[in-house]
């Protein structure tokens, strides 16, 4: 499907591909992508537009992501695309992309037993998603 844009990314890494789906972080099937697009509050024809989902082991160089907001899930997935260390809800811009990194969405993470801390991923999510289109439009 064309969208005529680009969409932010979520990117994650090592991610599960024994699900039915076969999709990385697919928002139905139970795992992380579906914690993800709970917190994120958005409808799920917004959230598609919104999002392109990668796998960061997928991903040889920045090419794909150049120009884009990629929210990065965990700090194994940051490290992996050489980012320097940050804490949680940290983001820069390096190598012509925008970072965000969030703690990763799996349900062994405790950082989202906190209401307030899946209030601010949600937050994030739909920040940079808008951010992402207000980019394209310019």
């Amino acid at each position: 499907m064309s969208r005529g844009y680009r969409r932010a990314v979520l990117l994650g890494y090592k991610l599960n591909k024994r699900k039915a789906s076969k999709e990385p972080l697919w928002p139905f099937d139970g795992g992380s992508g579906q914690s993800l697009f709970m917190m994120s509050g958005m409808k799920t024809t917004d959230y598609f537009d919104a999002f392109e989902r990668m796998n960061a082991e997928d991903i040889e160089d920045d090419r794909p992501l150049l120009g884009r907001y990629v929210v990065v899930l965990g700090k194994a997935a940051w490290s992996k695309m050489g980012l320097p260390p940050t804490g949680w809800w940290g983001s820069l811009v390096a190598r012509g992309i925008t970072w965000v990194l969030i703690p990763h969405p799996s349900g062994r993470n405790r950082v989202y037993n906190d209401e307030q801390n899946r209030h601010r991923a949600g937050v994030v999510l739909r920040m940079v998603a808008a951010c992402q289109r207000s980019a394209e439009h310019r």
